[in-house]
């Protein structure tokens, strides 16, 4: 083979692979594009919701701290407590119920295009 031939061999290799490239970033840069709006709202977002979920959990706690030293020290069977005793305590399940289900969203899965989009709520 002459020289000739293999710089052009060469420079056309070059050449595919930099349009390769440049078609990888548009695709890339589309796809930011197209996600940055949510991406946005969740990073405004989760701040925001970190500060309420501490709020809950330390407002609950004292909460959880004055039912228990209402009910007294000593064990208490679920017939004993008081109706609004009861309720209460329901409460308090159900606030750590979904505190547990919220602190089990993954919200990398929100920041990525790649599979199925997340279930909406509506």
């Amino acid at each position: 083979m002459q020289i000739s031939t293999l710089i052009f061999l060469a420079r056309r290799r070059s050449r595919q692979e930099d349009e390769l490239l440049r078609e990888q970033v548009a695709k890339s840069e589309a796809t930011i594009d197209a996600t940055q709006e949510d991406f946005d709202a969740l990073a405004d977002a989760l701040p925001r919701t970190t500060e309420l979920l501490e709020y809950i959990g330390t407002h609950g706690a004292h909460a959880l701290d004055k039912w228990q030293q209402g009910i007294g020290a000593a064990l208490v069977h679920w017939a004993d407590l008081t109706d609004n005793q009861k309720q209460t305590h329901q409460d308090f399940v159900a606030v750590a119920s979904c505190q547990l289900s919220v602190d089990g969203i993954d919200a990398s899965r929100f920041m990525t295009t790649e599979g199925e989009a997340p279930e909406s709520s509506s």
